[in-house]
């Protein structure tokens, strides 16, 4: 995930004004600017408390309950990470790899609010996506985004990275797991979200580690893994690749904004 400011600029800030005054009367934007409307005494207390919130750093999908991903509406809560951009990137990618596939079988290990298994399942309706997470209240959460878009190709269930899945199941994992150092001066914009999400040991390598020298059960002979990871992490990633014996590097991808986002990795055999 990219970092981003937590305080909007003035353009940005009165357009999630508007947001917020969307949340509580219903009006959109457009409406609010064509039929001024004069909030209730409670609507102005309900206001004023959102804003203050938004003053005082909490991202404004979570004043929303909601963030747009990939041309959905999801529902977030402070127990999934917001989905940004980068992840849009990332499923970008993806696509494009199962251009050629035909029902591919997909795992999207950490699933959070479901924001890549759910772009996946939208835009392959052939392809069966099991979604997981260690996080119960996140697993709820991204359930409910899969009933309310009726992508019924998405499945979910708990678990701890790979201990649910059978050997050799799948075509294509993809994980965007916590990669954050414990020291990393970014998480003080990153504050109100969940931090086991974020935060790995060993400077962030911990989780993409266990991925890297697991992970390769779990995939169909010649299987792909997608990670996604930070900026400074892929030399790590290939010398860890290279030290499981299990994969052969095929390529990191640049991100829209010009850094390094994402590691493929094939099963060797």
């Amino acid at each position: 995930m990219q970092v981003v400011p937590s305080f909007p600029d003035p353009d940005s800030a009165q357009y999630e004004a508007r947001l917020l005054a969307q949340h509580i009367t219903q009006q959109t934007p457009v409406q609010q600017r064509l039929h001024p409307y004069t909030l209730s005494k409670a609507q102005q207390q309900q206001l004023n408390h959102l804003a203050q919130r938004r003053a005082q750093g909490e991202p404004i999908a979570y004043l929303l309950g909601w963030q747009p991903f990939y041309n959905l509406k999801l529902r977030v809560s402070p127990a999934t990470l917001i989905p940004r951009g980068d992840t849009e990137f990332v499923v970008d990618i993806l696509l494009e790899h199962l251009r050629p596939y035909s029902a591919p079988h997909i795992l999207d290990l950490g699933t959070g609010s479901g924001a890549i298994a759910l772009a996946l399942a939208n835009q392959r309706p052939d392809a069966t996506i099991i979604a997981s997470d260690n996080s119960p209240e996140a697993l709820t959460i991204a359930q409910a985004n899969a009933q309310h878009h009726h992508l019924h190709n998405v499945h979910f269930i708990a678990s701890h990275w790979l201990d649910g899945f059978a050997n050799q199941q799948s075509d294509l994992i993809v994980s965007n797991p916590p990669y954050i150092a414990a020291d990393d001066a970014h998480l003080a914009d990153l504050q109100h979200e969940p931090q086991s999400a974020l935060v790995a040991a060993d400077n962030g390598l911990s989780e993409l580690t266990h991925l890297i020298f697991h992970a390769a059960r779990v995939l169909k002979p010649k299987g792909h893994l997608f990670l996604e990871h930070g900026y400074n992490q892929t030399t790590a990633i290939r010398q860890l690749a290279q030290q499981s014996q299990h994969w052969h590097y095929r390529q990191t991808h640049i991100d829209y904004g010009n850094q390094p986002r994402l590691t493929h990795l094939q099963r060797i055999t």
